[in-house]
C-alpha cells in the first residue's frame, strides 16, 4: 500500500512538474524590448475620458525626448468649439522604458454637448484638426472589443477597424484588456496604426490585461498605460491600484484590474464595495475586468478572481459583467450566474479550442439610457 501511495504521489510531482515548466514562459518570460527613438514631437494621438465621460474629455500623447518640449507653454492643445477656442493645461511625464524614453502628455477639457475640433501644437509642427462629437441624446452607444494584441502588423486588425469606423457611429469603445502583446513600443505602434480610424474621434476606455503587463516573479502593469489612458491616474499624476469608476448618468462602469496579486485584489474588493454601497438604488451598475468571473474553459479557471468579487457583485446588484481574455464569445444568464448577466467578448484573430462560445472577431453595442 505505501508503495502504491509513493508511485502516485511521485506521479503528481511529476505531472505538476511538468505542468509548471509547461507555463513558466507565459507566466514569467521576459523579452527584451528593441530599441527605438521617437523623433516626431507628436504621435499616438488617444482621445479618453475622464472620471465624468459626459462632460470631461482627454486628450495624450507622446513625443520625443527633448528638453525644449519639456518647457511651459511650448506644447499646446488647440481645443475648438462653436463659440470658443481654449488652451487648456497640458500636463507632462517622462518615461522610460527597456526600449527608450519619449515624453508622454495628457490634457482634460470639461465639455457640453456639440461637436469639437482639436490639434496640438508644438515649436516645430501643428497636427491635423481631428474631430469629435459630445451626444445630447437620451441613450449613448458603447462598442465594447475584447482582446486585441497583434504580434506583428495585421492588416485584417485593420480592415476590422475601418469596418467599425464605417458601420457604426458609437460615443464611446470600451477595450476590455490586452490591448497590445507586450509592453513594447512596437507592440504599442502596432495600436495606434491600426486603430487610427477611431482613436482620435470616439473616446476609448481601455482597461488592463495580463498582456499589458511586465511579466516577473513582481509583474507589474507597463507604465505607458496609465498615460495614455490617464483617468487611472489619482491626483498627484500616479496611477491607482488599477481599478476606476466612470458615470455615465443613469448607468455606472466600475473598472477592475484582475491581474493584481491577491493582496491588491482584497484593495480592490474592499474598493468595488464601498462604492457599490454609496451607489444610489436607481443606477445601473456595471462591471468590466479583464478576466470573466466565470470561465467559458473550465470552472477551475479565474476562480481567485470570482472568489473575490462574485459575491459582492451578486449582493449590490450588479446587472452586466463584460470581460475579455477567453479569446471566446459567450453568454450567461442572470440564471445562470445567479444574478448577473455576464458576456466573454473577442476582438482577436487567436481563439481556444476548448472554450464554449463562438470563435472569431466580434463587438457589442451596449445602449445605455442617460
Amino acid at each position: 500500500m505505501q508503495k502504491v501511495v509513493r508511485l502516485v504521489f511521485a506521479a503528481v510531482i511529476i505531472s505538476l512538474v511538468c505542468w509548471i515548466a509547461s507555463r513558466w514562459n507565459v507566466w514569467f518570460g521576459k523579452h527584451p524590448e528593441p530599441q527605438f527613438q521617437l523623433t516626431e514631437s507628436v504621435v499616438g494621438v488617444q482621445l479618453t475620458v475622464g472620471d465624468n465621460p459626459l462632460t470631461e474629455r482627454i486628450v495624450s500623447w507622446r513625443s520625443r525626448p527633448d528638453s525644449v518640449l519639456l518647457k511651459d507653454n511650448a506644447v499646446r492643445l488647440i481645443w475648438i468649439s462653436d463659440v470658443d477656442t481654449l488652451h487648456p493645461y497640458v500636463n507632462k511625464k517622462w518615461i522610460k522604458s527597456g526600449g527608450g524614453e519619449a515624453i508622454y502628455y495628457w490634457c482634460e477639457m470639461n465639455v457640453q454637448e456639440g461637436e469639437y475640433s482639436y490639434a496640438i501644437s508644438t515649436p516645430d509642427t501643428i497636427t491635423p484638426y481631428f474631430t469629435t462629437r459630445i451626444s445630447d441624446a437620451d441613450s449613448l452607444e458603447i462598442l465594447v472589443l475584447g482582446d486585441i494584441q497583434d504580434k506583428y502588423h495585421n492588416p485584417s486588425t485593420d480592415s476590422a477597424v475601418h469596418a467599425l469606423a464605417q458601420n457604426y457611429n458609437p460615443d464611446f469603445i470600451l477595450q476590455l484588456g490586452d490591448l497590445i502583446d507586450r509592453p513594447h513600443q512596437d507592440k504599442w505602434n502596432l495600436y495606434f496604426y491600426s486603430f487610427a480610424p477611431l482613436r482620435t474621434s470616439v473616446p476609448i476606455i481601455s482597461i488592463v490585461g495580463n498582456h499589458d503587463y511586465h511579466k516577473g516573479f513582481n509583474k507589474y502593469p507597463d507604465e505607458r498605460f496609465f498615460y495614455t489612458f490617464p483617468y487611472f491616474l489619482n491626483d498627484n499624476n500616479a496611477p491607482k491600484i488599477g481599478c476606476c469608476e466612470l458615470d455615465f448618468g443613469n448607468t455606472r462602469l466600475y473598472i477592475l484590474d484582475s491581474n493584481q496579486p491577491i493582496f491588491r485584489q482584497f484593495e480592490q474588493c474592499k474598493w468595488l464595495k464601498d462604492r457599490l454601497e454609496n451607489t444610489e438604488a436607481n443606477i445601473n451598475k456595471i462591471v468590466a475586468l479583464h478576466h470573466p468571473l466565470r470561465s467559458a474553459r473550465s470552472e477551475f479557471n479565474n476562480l481567485i478572481v470570482r472568489l473575490f468579487f462574485d459575491k459582492i457583485i451578486k449582493q449590490y446588484s450588479v446587472e452586466l459583467v463584460l470581460a475579455g481574455h477567453e479569446h471566446t464569445n459567450h453568454t450567461l444568464s442572470k440564471e445562470e450566474t445567479g444574478g448577473y448577466e455576464q458576456i466573454i467578448t473577442n476582438f482577436s484573430l487567436k481563439s481556444y479550442e476548448d472554450a464554449k462560445g463562438e470563435s472569431g472577431r466580434k463587438s457589442i453595442i451596449l445602449t445605455i439610457k442617460r
